[in-house]
């Protein structure tokens, strides 16, 4: 087994390893090599990045397990241990436990150790010991670099992200070289297109991260690893990440706007992409195909989101807690299209969209006033004590975030506004629209609403029947205000 990002010194280790296999007539398969090729061996910095066990090494340990149990005597050859554990409790770990299974030993350049007995068991925490002594100081060393590179506005030193190249032109693994804008990062013109693209149907409600990851690996756009797919944790890291504002992060704290990175989108619209991105559920069937109002339906009992499923043949929206709040599909779909059509129609409707549209574009000025005020406290951040300066940048935050919460409506009062006097057409339209699209529009003009339990069990679902089961909980943009969401039980 080897751990190495150099593609020469990983089949050389290779070749070391398969040298001891030879010698000693071990023998061996092509699918027994494992690798943790770019995966840290430092366990604290594994913690740190929310990592677990390293996957070559656990891979590792299936096949061990597996030829053990089959009765088969199994040597875990690497060509030094380091390459195997840099921690004394975690090769203690597996030690204990390959000591479970029989007749497995491990080989490497440093002799073969029997981890049943108690003196390889100690010669070997003494060699892992001094492997993590090792490991923690080099990694202190780096740390301490990162930091002051951080404290200078610097970003880190490894290949930017997706949508970033280096200034200077270098590559992933050219190494460092003398120019002078080495460390500084600038949007690299595709990719910042193609990211700018994706906020904007986003935050348009016009798209998905699934219509989006589908749209690039169709245009063969490729990761920063050069993988041709496009993982919806993937795109939503990317996406997620305070660089694309030109924001330096530090240990998952932001530190501010750094004049070493090029901002590929506006600060402020960044945050409202966050904001979007965190409040939809991610759970574990949240990237699954979802029905026309997932999202939009609220149970009147828990709170809690209505979600779609099938009864004897029947699409029913229903609450998973408390399950009293069950409501035909179909007949609950055709109500929400119905309403959506006859507000499009509606003109005192468009006039409320204007007057929310007018207000929309007051707090667009004001966040601009804000973005003003912060650039000019940093400006003055040298001179400023700091409890003066932590108090107005707190105070600018806070009014920055409330602004924020409120710019979600200018989004969907442009998008109810780009149909208004088109009914006709969005009629013929509506069909062949993708669910994500229709979704949308229904969120802009209908909006969310709380469903009632049913009055009573086998009532047919009448339009009348469901309208009165449905309380409006966010009317659409320039309606009055619903009432306020039923707490969790």
């Amino acid at each position: 087994m080897s751990f190495d990002d150099s593609e020469e010194q990983l089949r050389r280790q290779a070749d070391d390893v398969d040298a001891i296999c030879d010698l000693h007539e071990y023998r061996t398969k092509p699918e027994w090599l494992f690798t943790d090729d770019d995966e840290s061996g430092n366990e604290d910095t594994r913690h740190r990045q929310g990592k677990g066990e390293r996957p070559g090494l656990a891979a590792l340990n299936e096949v061990v397990v597996e030829l053990a149990s089959q009765g088969h005597a199994v040597t875990v050859v690497a060509w030094v241990p380091s390459r195997l554990f840099r921690d004394a409790g975690h090769k203690e770990h597996y030690f204990r436990r390959w000591a479970r299974l029989g007749d497995v030993q491990v080989h490497t350049k440093q002799g073969v150790w029997n981890p049943k007995d108690p003196r390889d068991r100690f010669v070997s925490t003494i060699v892992a010991g001094a492997d993590q002594y090792y490991s923690d100081d080099v990694r202190e060393k780096v740390v301490r670099a990162h930091d002051e590179r951080r404290a200078a506005g610097l970003p880190a030193t490894g290949w930017p992200g997706f949508g970033h190249v280096r200034a200077c032109g270098c590559g992933p693994k050219d190494g460092r070289c003398q120019a002078t804008d080495h460390d500084r990062w600038i949007a690299e013109p595709d990719e910042a297109a193609l990211i700018r693209d994706a906020v904007k149907r986003l935050l348009a409600g016009s798209a998905g991260l699934t219509t989006i990851a589908r749209d690039w690996e169709a245009r063969g756009v490729q990761t920063r690893l050069g993988s041709s797919t496009w993982r919806l944790t993937s795109l939503r890291k990317t996406l997620l990440s305070p660089r694309l504002a030109g924001i330096l992060v530090r240990n998952g704290t932001e530190l501010g706007r750094s004049p070493a990175i090029e901002a590929i989108v506006d600060e402020s619209t960044f945050r409202r992409l966050v904001e979007l991105l965190n409040r939809r559920n991610h759970g574990r069937h949240s990237h699954k195909a979802k029905q026309l109002l997932t999202g939009l339906l609220v149970c009147d009992v828990c709170g809690g989101q209505l979600n779609s499923n099938v009864k004897k043949g029947v699409q029913i929206y229903g609450c998973r807690i408390d399950g009293q709040c069950n409501i035909k599909g179909e007949a609950v779909e055709r109500v929400y299209v119905d309403k959506m059509f006859e507000r499009l129609g509606d003109k005192r409707f468009a006039a409320a969209l204007s007057r929310v549209d007018d207000e929309a574009e007051g707090i667009m000025d004001e966040l601009r006033i804000q973005e003003d005020e912060l650039e000019a406290l940093k400006a003055q951040a040298h001179r400023l004590p700091v409890d003066v300066y932590v108090a107005k940048y707190d105070a600018i935050s806070t009014r920055t975030a409330e602004l924020n919460r409120l710019l979600p409506v200018r989004e969907e009062t442009e998008l109810a506004t780009g149909w208004f006097g088109r009914v006709s057409e969005l009629r013929r339209a509506w069909d062949d629209m993708p669910v994500d699209e229709q979704r949308a529009l229904l969120a802009a003009i209908v909006g969310r609403a709380i469903v009632k339990p049913a009055a009573k069990k086998g009532q047919p679902a009448t339009d009348e029947a469901v309208k009165a089961r449905l309380v409006p909980l966010r009317g659409a943009p320039g309606t009055p205000g619903p009432p306020a969401l039923p707490p969790r039980r």
